[in-house]
Order: structure tokens, then sequence, then C-alpha cells
């Protein structure tokens, strides 16, 4: 049954499996021009693409968009449709997300290019892999259909995911006065 394959995938992808960077570095970028002809991706922050995707923050969660099929994907755990990327990544390409082995603390201020060729950075410098290299980046792995309208604890689901994965990366735009350090939390 596709539909129960479907369901099934979703719920293993909720919260504890990742994106694999390579996703980030070779499919991101243009399945998200795919999806926005004629936009400069790379230069838009995540703050833009998710308002692209999902409407302004505090608005609950917009149907703009169903990139990557994840709109319409049914949760499993309320019948709902909407899930999180990662489990919409993984419906369609179940080797791109994986066993969450790096928590990822950055903020959606940043581009979407800066936070790929960052990571990218961190990985070769660390001798890390791309195609096993899974991130638990939040705007990937939570279900941002719960998370727009602020449903979720945050602390807590941050706070029990650092722990479980036990690996963290915080990412840093510039090292005088970076972006990071001026956000509601930093880890």
């Amino acid at each position: 049954n596709k539909l129960a394959d479907v369901t099934a995938q979703a719920t293993r992808v909720r919260g504890e499996q990742g994106v694999a960077l390579e996703f980030l570095a070779s499919e991101f970028v243009p399945a998200l021009k795919c999806q926005f002809p004629g936009v400069d991706v790379e230069n838009k922050t995540f703050l833009e693409i998710g308002e692209m995707l999902w409407g302004p923050p505090g608005l609950g969660f917009v149907h703009r968009t169903d990139f990557l099929g994840h709109a319409s994907a049914v949760d499993p755990s309320d019948g709902m449709a909407g899930v999180s990327l990662a489990a919409a990544i993984g419906m369609k390409q179940p080797r791109l997300v994986g066993s969450t082995n790096l928590f990822v603390s950055w903020t959606w201020q940043y581009t979407v290019g800066g936070l790929v060729q960052a990571l990218l950075d961190y990985a070769r410098r660390n001798g890390l892999t791309p195609g096993s290299t899974f991130l638990w980046l939040c705007f990937f792995t939570n279900n941002q259909r719960i998370w727009r309208p602020r449903a979720q604890n945050g602390v807590e689901v941050f706070a029990t995911n650092v722990k479980r994965i036990g690996k963290m990366v915080c990412v840093l735009d510039t090292f005088d006065d970076a972006l990071y350090f001026r956000r509601l939390w930093t880890l």
C-alpha cells in the first residue's frame, strides 16, 4: 500500500531523520529554482524562502506551494496534510535522509547559498562525506505546519535533539557582529 509506505516514512523521519548534506549541496537549490523560476534563491534568506513556501510567520501554515510534495503528504500522527521537508525528501529519495549525526545551530536570516557553503566547508575541513552527513536543520526537520503557529515547545524539542545527536556545529555568518548572537536563542 503506497499510502501506508508514505506515512511510515513520515513517522520515521519525524525528528530523528536528518537531511543529507548531499541534498543541500546538489538538489535543494535546483529544486527551489524549478519551484520559483527567475528568483535568485541562493541569495534569499531562509526567512524569505519560508514565506514563499508557507506564508508569513505567525499566520499558521499557508499552503503557498507543495514544494517536494510536503504540503500534500499526510502526517500519520494527526491525519492532516503537511509533513516536514525532510519527510517529503525521504518519500521521494530515501537515501537523502538518515539518522541525524550533526545538529546545526544557525538562524533563518542566513542566505541559502551562504549556509550551504558554510556546511560544505565544515564537512570538507572535518573529513565528513556529504552523502553520509545527515543534518538536523529545523527548516527541514520540523513540520512547519505544526511549527508555524508555534504549537510545539521549541526549547524541549531542540534540547532533546542536541542531546540525542551528541554533535553540533554553530554556523556564523561573520566573525564580527554575527547574526547568530543577535537572535532569540543561541545554543
